[in-house]
């Protein structure tokens, strides 16, 4: 049986897919250590992982916690990614290598930057995960003004844990994967994508949480909106208000899932606030979903065949929700134009065409693939 490490850093939406492909791995027999920031850990051992803590007690939450800035003061992309991988690199190496201790291969995301050296100090295979077709599409450019800061933090990590040197140490990291396994379905792909990638579906753990009240409350007329971790960090009192005025507006109902709005927000009778729940336990109940285009959320509502409105903010959310509106006709409001008067728009729109919406989705979803098993076949026979 392989001895497997895998890493990552981020948000749900990272840690999600990999804990799928690690419970598959675990399920058949091989050893699994997963290697996360430690907001993380409940999650991963409840699933019978072993965790190893890496990074910041605190980076995650640090790194998207914006409470109640406004939309266009919040980091783009390239600030995210360098303040998860740049802030504390030698740390996040030393313990990497450190869980990666007899490990066969590691098994990371495309974006965890340490996970790409250690596997070169190690003289072990990484397994590089694509979680979204963007990446290639809306890649970083080279980091912008960032790169040369990057090139110079790079250098010095080799230099001072003895790897080979490079000229262009950042040039490097999109060239040294074994494998790379694309977990999205395939009708995200649009055009051509690089040759390279094995394309195995996306992985979805089934958790459906047990909520009395939730289900109860759930009908057609219910609105959920979901807008994940980045986007709620950011001004979420606005984006309550302006989802709770439109569902008014059109006598719907409104489940609205934040960790960030403040403790004196109430529910009433057509409001439902609920700080986390897991897809499985409201999306098969609702009418419509309301979500920020993030592969998990996304495609969450794709397997339940749920009408929606995407309100992309940042990272491959503007793809994906460029996707939906070419496949299935779904609304779109960027975040920063979000308002009430566009949500009712958006929504009148998903009511005039429900049907065809889901007839679209299932249509998508019919023999769609699933990722975990394919993914755990991917990487033990990347090891034969």
């Amino acid at each position: 049986m392989a001895r497997l490490l895998i890493a990552t850093l981020g948000s749900l939406g990272d840690v999600h897919p990999l804990m799928d492909v690690g419970t598959a791995l675990a399920g058949q027999g091989h050893e699994v250590r997963f290697a996360a920031q430690a907001v993380h850990e409940d999650r991963c051992e409840s699933r019978g992982l072993q965790f190893r803590a890496i990074g910041d007690n605190e980076e995650y939450v640090s790194a998207i916690s914006y409470r109640n800035c406004k939309l266009d003061e919040f980091d783009d992309s390239i600030a995210i990614f360098d303040r998860l991988n740049f802030r504390h690199l030698p740390q996040v190496f030393d313990e990497l290598y450190a869980a990666s201790a007899n490990a066969q291969a590691i098994v990371a995301p495309m974006h965890v930057v340490a996970a790409h050296l250690v596997a070169e100090k190690r003289g072990i295979p990484l397994i590089s995960c694509i979680l979204s077709p963007a990446m290639f599409t809306q890649a970083f450019k080279g980091g912008g003004d960032m790169a040369p800061r990057w090139n110079i933090a790079l250098a010095e990590l080799r230099r001072s844990r003895g790897l080979e040197a490079r000229a262009i140490p950042l040039a490097s990291l999109g060239t040294g994967a074994a494998t790379m396994l694309g977990l999205f379905p395939d009708f995200m792909l649009d055009g051509a994508i690089h040759k390279d990638i094995e394309v195995i579906g996306y992985p979805q753990i089934t958790d459906p949480a047990t909520d009395p009240a939730l289900r109860a409350f759930c009908d057609e007329r219910t609105v959920v909106f979901s807008f994940g971790s980045y986007m709620d960090a950011c001004d979420p009192a606005h984006f309550f208000e302006e989802s709770v005025a439109a569902c008014r507006e059109l006598g719907l109902k409104c489940v609205y899932l934040s960790r960030y709005l403040e403790k004196e927000t109430a529910a009433s009778a057509d409001v439902l606030v609920r700080a986390f729940v897991p897809h499985d336990a409201v999306f098969p109940y609702a009418g419509a979903i309301v979500h920020h285009g993030g592969a998990g959320t996304l495609f969450a509502a794709c397997k339940y065949t749920i009408p929606m409105v995407v309100v992309p903010f940042l990272h491959d959310q503007p793809y994906n929700a460029a996707r939906m509106q070419a496949l299935i006709g779904a609304p779109v409001i960027p975040a920063r134009e979000y308002t009430r008067a566009a949500l009712v728009t958006a929504l009148r729109h998903v009511a005039a065409n429900r049907e065809g919406m889901r007839g679209n989705l299932a249509q998508l979803m019919t023999g769609q693939r699933t990722a975990a098993d394919g993914a755990a076949r991917a990487i033990v026979a990347s090891l034969a």
